[in-house]
């Protein structure tokens, strides 16, 4: 008797698991390319803010049309990111400052797009009010040089 098997293969992963007679196991995890080569598009990337002493929790997204596995960022020394892209610190705000960091986000195939961002950190009084300082803004541009830098807040 003859037995015709059909597969049905479609585009994207697949896990095979192979089980032998004595009940040992082999998993093999394949990607069938789809033939998209198209990045995750971000849909908030922005600068964010928040406050000293106090926790942040934000949200950075992107989308795709085979799905998005994973965030990543990178300076994980103060932040963390997670795979649906909540960022939070990692450790406590207690400083003036701005970070500046990468965000990378990879689709299920593999295709990765990332994008640069702040987050600004300012302080708060006791009662919660956001302290005003007297605005001086300092800057270098030359148009020799592809950067610049500014310093706001002294």
């Amino acid at each position: 008797m003859k037995y015709k098997l059909l597969i049905l293969i479609f585009f994207g992963m697949f896990l095979i698991n192979f089980v032998s007679a004595d009940s040992q196991s082999i998993q093999i995890k394949y990607i069938i390319p789809s033939g998209d080569t198209t990045p995750p598009t971000w849909t908030n990337l922005r600068n964010l803010s928040g406050y000293t002493n106090q926790s942040f929790t934000k949200y950075i997204t992107a989308t795709d049309e085979s799905g998005i596995d994973c965030y990543s960022l990178n300076d994980t020394s103060t932040f963390e990111v997670d795979c649906n892209g909540k960022i939070t610190n990692s450790i406590t705000l207690t400083n003036v400052t701005i970070y500046y960091l990468n965000l990378t986000v990879n689709d299920t195939l593999g295709n990765i797009n990332w994008g640069e961002f702040y987050i600004n950190i300012t302080s708060t009084s006791s009662g919660g009010t956001a302290l005003t300082c007297r605005y001086k803004k300092l800057g270098y541009y030359d148009t020799s040089l592809p950067w610049y830098w500014e310093a706001n807040c002294v």
